[in-house]
């Protein structure tokens, strides 16, 4: 989980130029997400209160990439899911 959670924080970066501050913030989010284990509906919930508060870690403009960047990733899944 600590690579995954590095991996996340690396590709984060890239697209929002995160400060030191956000990136160490962020990274406390995902291990306390990790460190949980959810049923399938409770992970869902829980990834949601994740990306809510990642959201309120950034500046304005990067929310905005980051909400662009989160509708990529679901338009991708379904569209991985399509292909099963």
């Amino acid at each position: 989980p600590q690579q995954r959670t590095e991996q996340r924080i690396r590709k984060l970066d890239e697209k929002l130029s995160l400060t030191d501050e956000q990136k160490n913030k962020i990274r406390d989010l995902y291990a306390n997400f990790d460190k949980q284990k959810y049923h399938k509906e409770k992970r869902r919930e829980a990834m949601e209160k994740l990306i809510t508060d990642i959201t309120a870690v950034l500046t304005s403009d990067q929310q905005e990439l980051y909400k662009q960047m989160q509708k990529d990733a679901s338009a991708e899944r379904r569209k991985n899911k399509t292909k099963d």
